[in-house]
């Protein structure tokens, strides 16, 4: 782990595409998709996610927290956000319960367990 970046975040004007910069700690880069990556504040590892960009290019806020993985392969699973380009810890978002369709509860799927990331 690093020491925790504060800030000063800043959206790069013109590129939307990974392959034509070197994202450095406090760059956003929006892609045409709505994704938005930019480096965790935490261990400054790479992190895309969605989220919209609210106020200014150069003092931007996200309008949810990301987590430092997208709760896959977490890093060190912190929870941030952007606000008025400072990034801030952020309590867990709570994913929407997505429930399985009949037709495959009655093939024998089942609901995935919840995955649980654990300190080393």
């Amino acid at each position: 782990m690093t020491e925790w970046y504060t800030g000063n975040y800043s959206i790069l004007e013109g590129v939307d595409k990974l392959g034509t910069v070197n994202i450095r700690k406090g760059d956003i880069i929006v892609h045409s998709s709505g994704a938005v990556v930019l480096r965790c504040p935490a261990c400054a590892a790479m992190q895309f996610g969605y989220a919209k960009i609210l106020n200014s290019p150069k003092a931007p806020s996200l309008d949810r927290p990301l987590q430092c993985g997208s709760g896959h392969c977490k890093r060190c699973g912190v929870w941030f956000t952007i606000k008025n380009g400072k990034a801030e810890e952020a309590e867990p978002a709570e994913s929407p319960k997505r429930e399985l369709p009949r037709k495959l509860m009655k093939a024998g799927v089942k609901q995935s367990p919840k995955l649980k990331f654990e300190e080393k």
